[in-house]
């Protein structure tokens, strides 16, 4: 919006495929059949060679030792081969020609024909003495000639974290609509909303104007920074005065999402409402509610109770209240360069690591153990003194993965019965805020790898 700069041109390939070149003998034409933003896409067919892709035809000014961020929306027709896809960053020492000094990749996402849109994203930091950047989209391994695969929504843009999708309308193009989404009998005088995309719930975002030219506004998330609802039994004193002091527990955190969309004319209202209505569809699967509140933090949440959306005026502006339940109390930052929002960090036998929750909550961990692992082996945190011991082998090509929220133990992604793998006593260690050491043993001689995932946690 008008205080972020998408930097690539034609993004969403609104009516050509202008500022994009094919890569590895691939070819590419703009469709209007499918598309995630807008009415179009870019499709690829592929050669038979590897990097078959799609790649920016102008260079992209870019300052060394900034942050980028880059996502890229992809999907492989129904029926299509699967294939491995990347967006990478090639970075220049030139505006124009010189040297490519490095390339920056993100996470390889196998995607299967016929799902849905799935997102490649990375947070790159620019290299010494870069000037320029191109953005690709690439199959980086060979595959079958003739095949497809579509790109849209491609976003790339200074900053230190991934937000979501904006096609760089202008501040005067912002206020107009806004203006004009507002405006009844009598012209209201807005002098200028920034409007920065930080709030979303599954696939809705809102503080945005989507590609209807519909105005998402959030008034407010009730419950969303305070403490959730604490819950402490009171057991009277069998003499005198007062009640024991016992230790309590936070109940699921309720939240109310209040927000307003304003059309830019009333045929507008009842597509926007089933936007609305399909988002919030947290009933059967929920969907996580994030804020970009520098980091990004987000709650899975459910419906808990029946949404208000009532339109209030004759130019369709419409009101709406969604009542969300978190059944985890706790907020966790979203990394966006993972597709489930945790970092990790990786610890080979006998070493330690240093671990940091930013937040002001303690916090649960994944740790996922790779064999082969003789045991007994010992995962501990230093900081708050917590261990678990693992009591019975992992093989080679073995996972043992231990989830402290949950606390659940699964080998190879099977947790029926294997509890009896560690310790009963062991203790589900969390993260405390601040920093953390954590310690990984195997007192059998073998040589395992722990990865630790986990995210920041906050309670308010």
């Amino acid at each position: 919006m008008a205080d972020r700069n998408n930097l690539i041109v034609n993004p969403s390939f609104k009516t050509n495929t202008t500022g994009w070149s094919a890569t590895g003998s691939s070819t590419i034409a703009r469709i209007t059949n499918e598309y995630f933003y807008g009415s179009s896409c870019l499709e690829v067919t592929k050669a038979a060679a590897s990097n078959s892709g799609v790649i920016t035809t102008d260079r992209i000014l870019v300052t060394a030792s900034l942050s980028y961020a880059l996502g890229v929306y992809v999907k492989i027709p129904a029926a299509a081969e699967t294939g491995t896809l990347s967006a990478d960053v090639l970075w220049y020492d030139s505006a124009t020609a010189g040297s490519l000094l490095s390339t920056s990749n993100s996470v390889q996402l196998e995607v299967i024909g016929g799902d849905d849109w799935v997102r490649l994203t990375g947070v790159f930091t620019a290299p010494s003495g870069a000037l320029s950047a191109l953005v690709r989209i690439i199959q980086p391994t060979a595959g079958t000639a003739g095949e497809k695969f579509l790109v849209d929504a491609v976003l790339f843009e200074q900053s230190s974290y991934l937000n979501e999708y904006v096609d760089e309308p202008t501040q005067a193009q912002e206020n107009e609509k806004v203006t004009q989404a507002f405006r009844p009998v009598p012209y209201p005088k807005i002098t200028g909303l920034f409007l920065k995309a930080d709030v979303s719930i599954g696939s809705l975002v809102l503080n945005t104007i989507d590609e209807d030219g519909i105005v998402w506004i959030c008034t407010d998330i009730e419950g969303w920074w305070t403490h959730p609802e604490p819950d402490v039994r009171d057991i009277p004193r069998g003499w005198g005065d007062g009640s024991y002091d016992v230790r309590g527990r936070y109940q699921a955190r309720q939240l109310t999402l209040n927000g307003v969309f304003l059309p830019p004319d009333p045929s507008y209202v009842a597509s926007a409402r089933n936007k609305l209505i399909t988002n919030t569809d947290l009933v059967y699967v929920g969907d996580w509610l994030k804020t970009n509140e520098s980091p990004t933090k987000a709650s899975y949440v459910r419906l808990s109770g029946r949404p208000e959306i009532n339109t209030v005026n004759e130019r369709g502006k419409t009101e709406f209240s969604i009542g969300l339940r978190a059944p985890d109390p706790l907020k966790y930052e979203w990394f966006a360069g993972d597709e489930f929002g945790y970092r990790s960090t990786t610890i080979s036998e006998g070493s330690q690591a240093t671990i940091t929750n930013t937040g002001n909550a303690y916090a649960p961990v994944i740790l996922s153990v790779a064999g082969p692992l003789t045991g007994p082996a010992t995962i501990a945190n230093e900081t708050t003194n917590e261990s678990i011991t693992i009591i019975e082998a992992v093989a080679s090509g073995e996972i043992l993965e231990i989830d402290t929220l949950e606390h659940e133990v699964a080998l190879d992604g099977d947790a029926v019965g294997k509890r009896n793998l560690i310790d009963v006593l062991a203790e589900w260690i969390l993260l405390a805020p601040g920093d953390n050491v954590i310690t990984f043993d195997d007192d059998g001689g073998g040589t395992p790898t722990l990865t630790v995932y986990y995210r920041s946690a906050w309670l308010g």
